[in-house]
């Protein structure tokens, strides 16, 4: 950042909240940096998403804390059709147990009025389960209930209905949903990571499978349970929530390796439509981050679920002295501090005594690539490094027919019917790529058997090639491989 002869500027926006805001202010007040406007400003902090202005007007010293496109995970109802279209793109390839991958890790959800008719098929098959009504987005709570009847849901859009998952793992007797804090620190090259601390929501009454209409048992919001007067709203941290685990004979590792996993899947599936939208608006990937509050439920059988991703999550003090306000209090300036660091704001001398986990890219992340729509050519030395060997991604032809005319190649979506008309570059590129070569050698080669007159550079081959792969990636017409070859 450029600050020359004057102090750094932080901005929150005219909406922002105050909860949300404070250990944000706090962490830069302490080193020196002063309140700016919407027109002054080195990063900005905002509650929710910024004017389209903020984004055309971001200068290339400014960052800022919400990517667009995050909407994709953020809105329960696109959530569902992100995580539903993964699952489409990654058939064949492997999970992190061996089975087929895709997040199964989301109950069946339906968002009104679409897939009406596909709820009232999924009730018929499921006649003892009952139903959780959301709207589509909204938060704290609100708006939320069950019912036993599909037949009884709004039928209106903005609402999303969900099977309610009745056999939840209990702690003495409690439902509860675990807070994750989920950051994308680097959209391009793709970084994500989770912070080592978390909390437990925990519903303000006993679990009863029978009491459905009681919310103080069924919903786990902290919005709710300060509704309740037979109770407080407790804090129990992730680190405490793993001790209580093993003392019950469970292995709390082994959760928390599945619910990285769930996050990885969960942010791989809107990477590239976030990508798009930045390149729609003119965003430098650079210039944006994500803090995400993920949801998870852990039913009696251990296995996580992922409820919703919350857009600012709330850093609100929800619990008191007496119930772990203390340590609520520790746990999200901790949060905040470290994602300054994480991001490059606050700059130090080195990362590692943040509490920020790298989940992507890794040494054990090999598998994640192939569900990339497309890498970037930014993600490869990510790649490289974290594999410890040469990343070239290799595609497969999918929901694609090739036409041959007096124009040349012609390629027709089967879904949608949309034909692409590649120029003769393009079309030498695609019969490269459908024959199973690598990107980069597709790039040398174009170098090598081009005209001397128009020969282009490495770099502008690897650039054109990997841009013209992505783009069919992203049009549905190539799919990446499992295979990753060491050129």
């Amino acid at each position: 950042m450029n600050h020359a002869n004057r102090a750094l500027r932080y901005w929150l926006g005219e909406k922002s909240d105050p909860e949300h805001t404070r250990f944000f202010v706090d962490a830069l007040n302490a080193r020196g940096w002063v309140a700016g406007d919407a027109e002054h400003w080195d990063t900005a902090w905002l509650t929710p998403m910024p004017e389209p202005r903020v984004y055309a007007q971001l200068g290339p010293d400014q960052r800022i804390n919400h990517i667009p496109g995050n909407n994709q995970l953020t809105v329960k109802s696109a959530l569902h059709q992100t995580l539903r279209a993964a699952a489409q793109r990654w058939r064949n390839l492997p999970g992190q147990d061996g089975t087929q991958a895709g997040p199964a890790f989301m109950p069946a959800t339906f968002n009104m009025p679409d897939d009406f008719a596909a709820l009232q098929t999924a009730a018929r098959a499921m006649p003892e389960s009952a139903w959780i009504v959301k709207p589509a987005n909204a938060a704290r709570g609100e708006g939320i209930y069950l019912t036993d009847s599909v037949d009884r849901v709004p039928q209106q859009p903005g609402w999303v209905v969900q099977r309610y998952l009745d056999q939840p793992h209990t702690l003495d007797g409690v439902k509860y949903v675990l807070r994750l804090y989920v950051l994308i620190s680097s959209l391009d090259p793709l970084r994500i990571e989770r912070f080592a601390e978390g909390s437990v929501k925990l519903a303000s009454a006993p679990y009863d499978p029978a009491e459905r209409d009681n919310v103080y048992a069924v919903l786990t919001n902290p919005d709710v349970s300060a509704r309740n007067p037979a109770s407080s709203v407790t804090f129990l941290s992730l680190h405490t929530y793993a001790q209580r685990l093993r003392a019950m004979g469970h292995d709390p590792d082994a959760l928390m390796a599945r619910l990285d996993d769930l996050i990885v899947q969960t942010v791989i599936a809107a990477v590239d439509g976030m990508r798009k939208r930045c390149a729609d608006e003119h965003v430098a990937p650079d210039r944006v981050y994500e803090l995400l509050g993920l949801d998870c439920l852990i039913d009696s059988a251990l296995k996580p679920w992922l409820l919703e991703c919350n857009l600012s999550p709330s850093l609100e003090i929800c619990a008191n002295e007496a119930t772990g306000g203390r340590e609520e209090r520790v746990m999200k300036k901790a949060l905040v501090d470290d994602l300054l660091v994480r991001v490059g704001i606050i700059p130090e001398p080195s990362q590692a005594g943040t509490r920020f986990k790298r989940l992507f890219p890794t040494p054990e992340s090999s598998r994640y690539w192939p569900m990339l729509v497309s890498p970037s050519l930014a993600d490869q030395p990510a790649a490289q490094r974290a594999l410890g060997k040469d990343f070239s991604p290799v595609f497969v032809p999918w929901q694609v027919v090739e036409h041959y005319g007096e124009r040349g190649l012609a390629l027709e979506h089967t879904a949608t019917g949309q034909v692409f008309n590649p120029n003769p570059t393009a079309a030498w590129i695609w019969l490269q790529a459908v024959s199973g070569m690598p990107a980069d050698a597709i790039a040398k080669q174009l170098v090598a058997t081009a005209a001397a007159a128009s020969t282009p550079t490495l770099a502008q081959a690897r650039e054109a090639v990997w841009h013209a792969l992505g783009e069919w990636a992203r049009n549905g017409l190539l799919r990446q491989t499992p295979v990753n070859t060491r050129l």
